[in-house]
């Protein structure tokens, strides 16, 4: 054989082996082609044995369902070449094959923890793929669809769409409870399950709906063999071939390889007729065969239902039981299975939020190598406290033009929470907080137009569970005077000293003691209270019998009213009072003393100055008191006033 002739013959068996390939991507994509006159022998052969084989293996795969109420219902769709064994029918979906199984929830919540309101009768999520059973290398992507029937108030949300292989985009909603989406296969050209979940629960609502795909891959293992050989690769209980080995002995054998599948048998016949077989490793490296269905946030310190679904190599559904669940924080709760592939966990979030997220691990029992990760976001609980923080405000006196009020709010585990989301009123209001460039939350108060309309403004805010209010002094904004250098008292007590004149006898000595209470400490208005006093004068007294020398003592017990006014450091001030007062009179004429007795009612008037000090004032006080004895007990009579003008000093001492 030529050099030519075998450069010859390599060009055709290329070009007969990308043509096979393709024939069969055609094949695969319209599902019900018959393998005859566009297809040659050797290709018909392959794709009939094919679709023998697996039609076998799908017979002994159970579908794999799970109920939508808690976990996803899972089904492991072969496609029109991979036959697929469902265990009720179900729903219309694209004519290239049967659909995701729908299955009624059950109508207990599956936890205490997770109160989910009921769904609507015979609600289920059925997903289905325009193919099938798409096959890695020829297609890039196919149409996936998602139908949930049921009775519902008003349009699905979009749901949350979660691969184990392979990535969902451009999601549209072609009804109130229909959707539709491109399906981008995987990159890695290698056979492989894949797990795709549509989870439309939020709130208290828990439904989703889960599809097991079998991701074929082509394929074309090379190998030596003699010269002219017929040789044929067996991949699972498929044939395909035979094709005739050119001169050099090198062969590459196009094929479809389903996942689950790592070794295929070559046999070759020699032109002699002599058979020989070599096993191929196809070098399938591992895949992602196990999803982690979790909530997108937990808040701190309560529970939520996580689900684990699980595939074999083939796509078949695992025994739920081998199935486990590990987490970075408290040890996550198994709650059994609802079905086959799918095991259901309580995972409780840590009261104290020290890590923002938990972290979860999922892996077959005895298969450390089957793995699953995923991070959820850990979130604090409703808020339960609110805080309302003025700023600490200048000791001078300068008037504040605006004042800063700095919110946060926690849980009740003392978890921080966003105070942003808080209403705020200001004076009954609305008001919008704004955030500090530290990432705190402030509110800033200017002062009202009228001061002096009120005394204070009232700041509100509200989040969750959590109230709180803070009163602002609107001194806070007025001019401040520097401190009073005088201590305004409520109770004073000021001893007098000074003398006493009525203008028909000699000076006397007067002497007062006077006790004063007022509302509140004040410098100014009214003050109530008494004064106890002492008068001691001399008198020249005569009648028809003689004439002689009197001296006259009096206790005045006076009630007092007074009304003060203050002026800077100078208070000025106006009284009244009245009681009775006791006299005494001695008369002495002709060596004799002769004393009487008399009790008088008593008034007086008076007005004082005082200078204020810081806890005390002297006193200078002009009075004039009013009180006649008349009749002694001795018999005398004293006629007139025995009071007068007294004018005296004192010092007032002051408490609060």
């Amino acid at each position: 054989m030529t050099a030519s002739s075998l450069a010859r013959d390599c060009r055709t068996q290329v070009a007969a082996g990308l043509a096979l390939i393709l024939l069969l991507g055609a094949q695969v994509e319209a599902g019900e082609s018959s393998p005859d006159a566009a297809t040659p022998p050797d290709a018909a052969r392959a794709a009939d044995g094919h679709r023998a084989a697996a039609a076998d293996a799908g017979a002994t795969d159970g579908a794999g369902v799970l109920p939508e109420k808690v976990t996803p219902a899972i089904t492991t769709d072969a496609g029109a070449n991979e036959a697929k064994i469902s265990q009720s029918p179900a729903p219309a979906g694209p004519a290239q094959g049967p659909a995701a199984v729908p299955v009624i929830p059950p109508a207990k919540p599956a936890t205490p923890a997770t109160r989910a309101e009921p769904l609507p009768s015979a609600a289920r999520v059925s997903l289905s793929l325009a193919t099938p059973s798409p096959v890695l290398g020829i297609e890039d992507e196919t149409e996936l669809r998602i139908v949930v029937t049921g009775a519902f108030a008003s349009p699905l949300r979009f749901p949350r769409i979660l691969c184990s292989a392979g990535r969902v985009e451009d999601m549209v909603r072609e009804g109130p409870t229909s959707f539709s989406a491109r399906f981008l296969l995987p990159a890695g050209r290698f056979p492989q399950p894949a797990i795709v979940v549509a989870d439309f629960s939020h709130d208290s609502l828990i439904l989703r709906g889960a599809l097991a795909v079998r991701l074929r891959a082509a394929a074309s293992p090379a190998f030596h063999t003699a010269p002219g050989a017929k040789v044929t690769v067996k991949v699972g209980d498929k044939e395909f071939g035979p094709l005739v080995a050119p001169a050099d002995g090198n062969i590459h054998v196009p094929v479809v390889v389903p996942p689950g599948i790592n070794f295929a048998i070559a046999r070759s016949v020699n032109r002699a007729g002599k058979a020989n077989q070599q096993i191929l490793d196809l070098k399938i490296p591992p895949a992602q065969r196990a999803l982690i269905v979790a909530p997108e946030k937990l808040p701190a310190g309560s529970a939520g239902e996580i689900a684990v679904l699980a595939v074999e190599p083939s796509g078949r559904l695992v025994d739920a039981s081998t199935i486990t669940l590990a987490s970075t924080g408290p040890r996550p709760q198994p709650l059994g299975s609802l079905a086959q592939g799918e095991a259901r966990f309580l995972v409780r979030a840590p009261a104290s939020l020290q890590d923002p997220t938990l972290h979860l691990m999922a892996s077959l029992r005895g298969q450390p190598e089957v793995s699953a990760e995923a991070d959820v976001v850990l979130g604090s609980a409703a808020t339960a406290q609110v805080l309302l923080q003025p700023e600490a405000t200048r000791p001078d006196g300068v008037p504040l033009r605006s004042l800063r009020v700095f919110l946060s709010s926690q849980d009740a585990f003392g978890n921080p929470t966003d105070v942003g989301e808080a209403a705020v009123l200001v004076d009954g209001q609305p008001a919008s907080p704004e955030a500090t460039e530290d990432g705190r939350v402030m509110l800033t108060l200017r002062p009202p137009a009228l001061l002096a309309v009120r005394e204070s403004m009232d700041v509100e805010a509200v989040l969750d569970n959590g109230h709180a209010t803070e009163r602002i002094p609107l001194d806070l904004f007025k001019r401040r005077l520097p401190p009073d250098p005088v201590q305004a008292p409520r109770y004073t007590l000021t001893p007098r000293l000074g003398f006493l004149w009525n203008f028909q006898q000699t000076p006397g000595l007067a002497l007062f003691v006077e006790a004063m209470a007022s509302r509140h400490p004040s410098l100014t208005g009214f003050a109530f209270g008494a004064t106890l006093g002492y008068l001691h004068s001399n008198i020249f007294s005569s009648n028809n019998a003689g004439a002689g020398d009197v001296v006259l003592d009096q206790l005045p017990l006076l009630a007092q009213a007074r009304y003060r006014r203050r002026f800077n450091r100078l208070g000025l001030s106006v009284g009244a009072g009245a009681g009775m007062a006791l006299g005494r009179a001695s008369l002495h004429a002709f060596d004799r003393d002769i004393a009487g007795y008399s009790v008088a009612f008593a008034v007086e008037g008076s007005t004082e100055a005082a200078l204020l000090l810081h806890r005390s004032q002297v006193v200078l006080g002009l009075r004039y008191l009013a009180m006649s004895l008349g009749k002694l007990s001795s018999g005398d009579v004293i006629v007139g006033n025995t009071g007068g003008f007294i004018v005296d000093a004192g010092y007032r001492i002051g408490w609060r």
